[in-house]
């Protein structure tokens, strides 16, 4: 669906999760965005939350345990990533202290978990489009599932590759060169894998 105002977003995404079937759903978002979230063509904001509650358990009991993934190319800010030197590696001591929660047995579903968001740049960054070849990020995506579903790894094994390949990328904006990284935020319980026909690829 193409140019849609932020509130006609939010009818689609609430129609969808009302029908929705399967053992997953992906929805990919392209827009301009902000700290809030991406921008209807009306300006107004749809935050990431918001479209995430839309299939809650409660909204969308049809996915309930089942995997959610959330695709979003858009601007998270107007700062710029710039090429930073990198110091020699240091060794990291991890505080592995734990604290004791009584044991529970699992009866029910946590309304926010088995969501993957998948974002095309950090908070308050901007992100990356060639005119040409399409943005950084979604690019990254397309060669990276259609590699990496056809050695049947997940998505996370995936996401990771296009962080290392986007954050890779570089160009010039003004005298500065800039980079991007993508981010990836989920609740996921379990690893999720897109089985691919080796016919269709």
């Amino acid at each position: 669906m193409e140019d849609l105002r932020a509130e006609e977003m939010r009818q689609q995404l609430r129609l969808m999760s009302q029908s929705v079937q399967g053992d997953c759903f992906v929805c990919c978002v392209l827009s301009h965005g902000n700290q809030e979230g991406v921008f209807g063509v009306d300006g107004e904001i749809i935050t990431v939350k918001d479209i995430n509650s839309l299939f809650s358990p409660q909204k969308c009991p049809a996915l309930a345990n089942k995997p959610k993934v959330f695709f979003f190319q858009a601007c998270r800010g107007k700062k710029r990533d710039h090429v930073l030197p990198v110091p020699a590696e240091q060794e990291v001591q991890v505080d592995d202290g734990e604290e004791d929660v009584p044991e529970r047995v699992i009866i029910s579903t946590p309304a926010h978990s088995d969501i993957l968001n998948c974002l095309s740049t950090v908070e308050d960054y901007v992100s990356y489009r060639c005119r040409e070849n399409g943005s950084w990020f979604i690019q990254s995506v397309c060669r990276q599932l259609k590699d990496g579903c056809s050695r049947n790894e997940d998505i996370l094994t995936i996401l990771t590759r296009v962080n290392a390949e986007v954050s890779e990328l570089e160009a010039n904006k003004g005298r500065n060169p800039v980079k991007q990284t993508p981010e990836e935020r989920h609740t996921m319980r379990k690893k999720l894998y897109f089985r691919v026909n080796p016919w269709s690829v």
